[in-house]
């Protein structure tokens, strides 16, 4: 799937709720049935700034759930977009243009390298004591990389933590697994792009 693609769908289902596998889509396609879907919808029949706002906020959620990846400066443009953004994006969703959405997925795959090069930065570093599963519920964007780094100890603290119970052997399938899913999503993202 292309990065165009990868968008396009994306802007479809947070517009309407979709079950089915989506399809394969051009930009023009794309735009012709999230028309179809305002028509359809019983109150939203326009690109709205408050749909945009949405699927602005959706898309970044949607790459970066742990918020792991990215920061609140690479994310505050699209977390609460200007009017003059927003009317930009109105302007080129009208001319099949994504360029927003491919801007946060172009950044996106920075923060992968970075995520990947945090990783490595950080394995032998001690973990942070008393980490809890609250401490990842309702998470805010981190201001800085320093604040990155002890998120995915923090993270990583948990993950043993949890871990621990488990015997030697399930213990070491468990993080293998871990890290298997984290390549897997990070592929998954990557590969869009070309």
């Amino acid at each position: 799937m292309t990065l165009k693609k990868l968008i396009l769908t994306f802007l479809l289902l947070t517009t309407c709720l979709i079950t089915a596998k989506p399809p394969e889509l051009t930009p023009k396609d794309a735009k012709r049935k999230i028309e179809e879907i305002f028509k359809a919808h019983v109150s939203q029949k326009t690109l709205t700034p408050e749909i945009i706002k949405r699927s602005l906020n959706n898309f970044l959620q949607e790459l970066d759930p742990t918020k792991t990846y990215l920061t609140e400066s690479e994310t505050l443009a699209w977390t609460s977009p200007s009017e003059t953004l927003i009317n930009t994006i109105d302007k080129d969703f009208k001319n099949d243009l994504f360029t927003q959405f491919e801007l946060i997925y172009d950044t996106m795959l920075a923060a992968i390298k970075r995520r990947n090069t945090i990783e490595k930065e950080i394995e032998s570093l001690p973990l942070p004591i008393g980490v809890s599963a609250d401490d990842f519920k309702e998470l805010q964007w981190v201001s800085n990389q320093e604040d990155l780094k002890n998120r995915i100890l923090a993270l990583k603290a948990l993950q043993l933590d949890a871990a621990d119970s488990l015997d030697s052997e399930t213990k070491e399938q468990f993080f293998l697994k871990l890290a298997k899913r984290r390549a897997s999503r990070e592929q998954d993202i990557t590969l869009s792009s070309k």
